[in-house]
C-alpha cells in the first residue's frame, strides 16, 4: 500500500472528494484575494485589529454624540464599534461633510430624539473630529486634545444648543 492510496480510496465516493476539493479551493481562493485586495470579507479576513504598528504620535477618531434636553444639557457619546468604523469612513471621503451630515439624518430617523436609555431625549446631534496626542505619562481616559466640530443635526422643534457643552465621557 503505498502513501496515496487513502486519498483515493474506492469507499469514498467521488462527489464527497469534489466536494472537499471545492471546498478547500474556495477557502484558499478568498484569503488570497483579501491578501492581493487588501480588503476583509468574512470568514477570509486576516483581521489586522491589532496586527498594525502604530508609528504616530497621536490618535484620531470621528465620534456622534447626542446632545442632551436637560439643563445643563451635556454631549453623550454613542460610542459603538459599528457607529465609529462607519463615521471613520465617511471621515476619509473628500466631501466628509456632506457625507456626514447626511449620515446623522439617517441616524436621526431610523433612532429617533427620545432615547431614556441614552440620557435622552436628545436636542441635537453632532459628528465631532478629537483628537489625543498619545503621552505614556497621561491619563488614557481624559477628554480629546482637540476636537473639531464636522456636522450637527438639530431636533426639529427643539430648543437651541448653543456653543460647547459639559461632554459626558461614560458611554
Amino acid at each position: 500500500m503505498t502513501e496515496l492510496e487513502p486519498l483515493f480510496d474506492p469507499g469514498i465516493p467521488r462527489y464527497r472528494r469534489w466536494l472537499v476539493g471545492a471546498f478547500a479551493g474556495v477557502l484558499v481562493l478568498g484569503h488570497l484575494a483579501d491578501v492581493v485586495t487588501g480588503s476583509e470579507h468574512w470568514p477570509f479576513s486576516c483581521y489586522p485589529m491589532y496586527a498594525r504598528l502604530q508609528r504616530s504620535t497621536s490618535y484620531e477618531t470621528i465620534r456622534l454624540v447626542g446632545v442632551t434636553v436637560g439643563a445643563p444639557p451635556r454631549e453623550v457619546p454613542m460610542d459603538t464599534p459599528f457607529l465609529r468604523s462607519n463615521f471613520a469612513r465617511l471621515g476619509r471621503l473628500p466631501d466628509r461633510e456632506v457625507r456626514l451630515q447626511e449620515a446623522v439624518e439617517v441616524y436621526a430617523n431610523a433612532v429617533g430624539w427620545d432615547r431614556p436609555n441614552d440620557f435622552g431625549p436628545f436636542n441635537a446631534y453632532r459628528v465631532y473630529e478629537q483628537r489625543w496626542t498619545l503621552r505614556a505619562d497621561v491619563d488614557p481616559v481624559r477628554p480629546p486634545d482637540r476636537a473639531t466640530l464636522l456636522a450637527e443635526l438639530r431636533r426639529p422643534g427643539g430648543t437651541t444648543v448653543a456653543g460647547e457643552v459639559p461632554r459626558d465621557v461614560s458611554p
